[in-house]
């Protein structure tokens, strides 16, 4: 018998080894289900983070929300007791010397221009197409020209006199805010916070420096119309030049 022709015995599994598989495969699926359930658990408490973390988020932009709040309304009522608590203080210590102001400062006033002989009665122009529609716009002599004349105030004063430059000028506390109607027939109903923040007897070159330091809103007032007119003149005369 040759090399090639020797048959290889055939190998059967035993019992025992039979055994061994089955434990084996069973210890397997208990390894799954374990595995498969802790991977359920922990998603399930992986979403129960995420939902706690998000109500805590929630919670601690809600209190910074109300401390914020709670803040800007103590920074206000504290501004409010202040500004009650110093008037009252002021008023009571300087009683004696407050008194009510005369004053004149400049407004600027609209007013109506010449009417052209180019427009209507109502200062239109209408222009009328070969279909017979028509369009109408507002003439520009329907717009007014704003300059400059003294207007009269009365507001609460205490005050007191400065050495400035050449010029002795009149400085005041105002006590209270003022409120002004901007009037006429272009705007009846709108109001504005009105304040004097320089005050002089006479229109000198002092008042040209100051007019380009007055903050947004105020005005620098004289003790007379006449003084307060040679202001006006001398605004309308600055602004024809830079037209």
């Amino acid at each position: 018998m040759s090399y090639w022709d020797y048959e290889e015995p055939m190998w059967e599994p035993s019992e025992a080894d039979e055994l061994f598989d089955e434990i084996k495969s069973k210890l397997i699926d208990a390894a799954k289900d374990s595995l498969k359930s802790d991977m359920e658990h922990l998603k399930s408490r992986n979403e129960y983070l995420e939902k706690r973390n998000k109500e805590l988020e929630d919670k601690a932009r809600e209190v910074s929300s109300k401390e914020s709040d709670l803040e800007y309304k103590s920074r206000n009522l504290r501004r409010e007791v202040e500004r009650e608590f110093y008037k009252a203080a002021i008023e009571d210590i300087f009683k004696d010397m407050i008194e009510k102001s005369q004053l004149w400062f400049a407004e600027n006033k609209p007013h109506e221009k010449p009417k052209c002989d180019k427009c209507d009665e109502n200062r239109n122009w209408v222009l009328t197409w070969p279909n017979g529609e028509k369009v109408t716009k507002k003439c520009d002599c329907a717009q007014p020209d704003y300059w400059y004349e003294p207007k009269e105030a009365w507001i609460d004063t205490l005050r007191y006199r400065i050495q400035n430059s050449n010029y002795q000028s009149e400085r005041y506390y105002r006590l209270d805010k003022t409120y002004d109607r901007i009037g006429g027939e272009y705007n009846d109903y709108s109001y504005a916070d009105f304040g004097i923040q320089f005050v002089y007897d006479k229109f000198c070159d002092d008042v040209i420096e100051k007019k380009e330091q007055l903050r947004y809103g105020k005005y620098i007032g004289f003790k007379s119309k006449e003084e307060c007119q040679k202001y006006c003149d001398w605004l309308n005369e600055r602004r024809t030049n830079n037209e």
